[in-house]
C-alpha cells in the first residue's frame, strides 16, 4: 500500500510539470522546452526600413503604429534575444550560448509596431516573419532561406522574391515588375496582379502562382520542380523532370526538353519553340 501511495504522489507532482513543458504563445503556437514564459517591453529606434531575423524566432509586424517592441520567450532564454538597429536595419537574432535545443521549433516571439517604412525583409535559419498590415513602397525585397517563412501583403513598383533551402513565402503582391527565384525544395504561394514577372523555379521547388495575374510572364522551370501560373502573354521554358501548368489568356511561347511537361488551358495562341526528348506540351 505504501508503494502504491508513493507512486500516486509522484504522479501527482509530475503531471503538472509535464503539462507545462509547452506553453501556447500569443499567436497560438507553442514555445518549446520551458514552462516559465517571460514577456519584456523593449524600447528601440524605429528608424529602419530593413528587417533581418535569424534563428528560431517569429517576428510579427503588427498593425499598431506606436508602442514598444514586445519580446516573449522562455525565462532562461529571453536575455539571449538580441534586437539592434544599425544603418537602417533591425537585426533580430539569438546570441551564441543560448540554451536552445537543435530540435526546438520557435523559441521566441517578437512583436513590433509598423513604422510605415519597411521594404526589405530577410529570414534565415528557421526564422518566421509575419507582416499584418499591407505595406506600400517603391522597391520590395523578400528573402527567405534555410527553412524560413515570410508572409506579407504589399504594393510596390518593383519587387524581388527569393526563397531557397526549403523555405516558404506567401505573398499577395501588386507591382509593375516582379522577379521571383524559388530553389532548393522551397514553396512559394503568390497572388495579386503584376505587369511583368520573371520567374526561375529549380531543384524540387513548388510555385503556386495561379492567383497572380501577369500581363507578361516569363518562367524557367527545371529539376523536379512544379509551377502553376497565370498570364496574358506567356513564355514558358521547362526542362529536367519539371512540370508547368499555365493558364494563358492570349499568346504562349513554349519550350520543353528532357522529361518535362507543359500543360496549358484556355484557347490561346500556342507557339512551340522546342519539344524534345520525352517532354510534352499539351492542352489541359
Amino acid at each position: 500500500m505504501k508503494r502504491i501511495f508513493l507512486a500516486l504522489m509522484v504522479s501527482a507532482f509530475c503531471l503538472p510539470t509535464m503539462a507545462q513543458d509547452m506553453v501556447t504563445s500569443k499567436t497560438g503556437v507553442a514555445l518549446a522546452n520551458e514552462h516559465r514564459i517571460a514577456t519584456e517591453a523593449r524600447r528601440s529606434s524605429m528608424n529602419f526600413n530593413e528587417i533581418d531575423v535569424e534563428g528560431a524566432i517569429r517576428l510579427v509586424v503588427e498593425s499598431r503604429t506606436t508602442g514598444n517592441i514586445i519580446v516573449r520567450a522562455p525565462q532562461s532564454l529571453i536575455s539571449y534575444i538580441s534586437l539592434a538597429v544599425s544603418d537602417g536595419e533591425l537585426k533580430v537574432k539569438i546570441f551564441p550560448g543560448a540554451p536552445v535545443s537543435r530540435r526546438s521549433n520557435i523559441v521566441a516571439e517578437v512583436y513590433i509596431p509598423y513604422n510605415g517604412r519597411i521594404n526589405d525583409i530577410s529570414a534565415s535559419a528557421a526564422a518566421q516573419v509575419i507582416v499584418e498590415p499591407t505595406i506600400s513602397c517603391n522597391e520590395l525585397d523578400l528573402n527567405a532561406s534555410a527553412a524560413s517563412v515570410i508572409e506579407i501583403k504589399a504594393g510596390a513598383k518593383e519587387a524581388s522574391i527569393d526563397a531557397s533551402g526549403a523555405s516558404q513565402i506567401k505573398a499577395e503582391v501588386a507591382a509593375n515588375e516582379l522577379d521571383v527565384d524559388c530553389s532548393g525544395a522551397s514553396v512559394l504561394n503568390l497572388s495579386g496582379q503584376v505587369s511583368d514577372v520573371e520567374i526561375d523555379v529549380s531543384g524540387a521547388s513548388t510555385l503556386r502562382a495561379e492567383k497572380l495575374r501577369a500581363a507578361s510572364l516569363d518562367i524557367d522551370c527545371s529539376g523536379a520542380s512544379k509551377a502553376y501560373v497565370l498570364g496574358v502573354n506567356c513564355s514558358v521554358d521547362a526542362s529536367g523532370a519539371s512540370a508547368v501548368v499555365v493558364e494563358c489568356l492570349s499568346l504562349l511561347n513554349a519550350s520543353a526538353q528532357g522529361a518535362s511537361q507543359i500543360a496549358y488551358s484556355r484557347d490561346c495562341q500556342v507557339n512551340i519553340i522546342r519539344n524534345s526528348g520525352a517532354s510534352s506540351i499539351y492542352k489541359k
